[in-house]
């Protein structure tokens, strides 16, 4: 565990990572202001509207530049060996689901931008309308990225992926991680269990 408060670029970091091989648990990184509340339900209220993207029925691996979207209903299952069911979304609002997540359905919802497409520009963070227009999953990306608060420590030279999570108490939270990219999991509102 490493205290963070006093990082406040992305070369601090570097300087503090120098050599280390395994993951930091930095503790009170240093946030930007959001310029909205940051938590499910503030933008269940605020993003209430956005219609969820038509699921598709066929399995198909989203390109490396593709958003991601994924809903599924782990219902009652342990996170530990839970295989969640995939949730037929379509025609569901997003107010809708963080509704069904608050009371205990056992919903989640995992979604995350295109490599690349995310970028901190100054104080807050921008979504690369560009890398996405054609694809219909990142509905929900393009309105969480700007909303999202910001590590300071993150590089504002280059782009980077974002991947949002969200669900209730008990849900499964597996992050597939690269043991070769740098990676800042956030834990923003609730307890990690």
């Amino acid at each position: 565990r490493v205290d963070a408060s006093g990082i406040s670029c992305y070369e601090q970091f570097c300087a503090l990572l120098d050599g280390c091989e395994e993951p930091l648990l930095l503790m009170n990184a240093p946030l930007t202001r959001s310029k909205t509340e940051f938590s499910v339900e503030a933008l269940g209220s605020e993003l209430a509207g956005i219609q969820l993207p038509q699921r598709l029925k066929h399995k198909s691996k989203p390109s490396p530049k593709g958003c991601s979207l994924i809903i599924a209903n782990q219902g009652s299952s342990q996170v530990m060996g839970a295989q969640p069911e995939s949730w037929d979304y379509s025609g569901h609002t997003f107010s809708e689901l963080v509704e069904s997540i608050g009371r205990g359905s056992g919903h989640y919802l995992s979604t995350r931008s295109g490599k690349g497409a995310c970028q901190r520009m100054g104080e807050e963070l921008a979504y690369n309308e560009e890398a996405g227009t054609q694809d219909p999953n990142n509905v929900l990306v393009k309105e969480l990225v700007p909303r999202a608060p910001a590590l300071q420590l993150l590089p504002r030279d280059r782009g980077f992926q974002m991947v949002f999570w969200m669900g209730a108490h008990g849900n499964n939270f597996g992050l597939h991680t690269d043991l070769f990219a740098e990676q800042f999991l956030v834990q923003h509102q609730g307890v990690k269990e």
